[in-house]
């Protein structure tokens, strides 16, 4: 496994490169339109960036946001590899009732952090000279996926 650090925070393990390869595999056997494949492609390209960022215990933009604990990061990793996977029409489910709550507050927290427009970034001071993340059909693909993984976390008739 490879391992990352955030500043002095302990390292935390990055799923192994056979995982990847065998969920970029699985991506590609599946039929998604150009909006699904640059969202897969963009989520591919930054995991390990997007990984820091949820685990982050001091992040410097959208504080507001709670991060993730890195203790949980494997689960948060499973969890954008499950996002790749889906948006190329697999799936796979948590192994465990404690996953299945990380990956669904990966999710939300993964929804909220996505802007697709300038008028998203606009609002936070950080951000004002950043192109968006992806076309906003991109976004729109990928929170169809992430509404659905964080639907644990939804209260029925909500």
């Amino acid at each position: 496994m490879q391992h990352f650090t955030i500043g002095r925070t302990p390292a935390m393990p990055l799923l192994d490169p056979e995982t990847w390869r065998q969920v970029r595999i699985e991506y590609s056997k599946g039929v998604a339109d150009a909006a699904q494949q640059e969202a897969a492609e963009k989520l591919m390209s930054n995991h390990a960036a997007v990984l820091r960022d949820l685990t982050n215990p001091a992040p410097k933009s959208q504080i507001e946001l709670p991060r993730l604990p890195i203790a949980v990061g494997d689960f948060v990793d499973r969890a954008l590899a499950e996002v790749v996977r889906r948006l190329g029409g697999g799936r796979s489910e948590p192994a465990s009732d404690k996953e299945a709550k990380v990956w669904a507050e990966t999710a939300q927290l993964l929804s909220a952090r996505l802007q697709s427009t300038c008028d998203d970034m606009r609002h936070h001071p950080h951000f004002k000279n950043r192109a968006p993340d992806m076309s906003v059909a991109a976004v729109a693909s990928m929170r169809k996926v992430l509404e659905e993984m964080a639907s644990p976390l939804v209260p029925p008739n909500a």
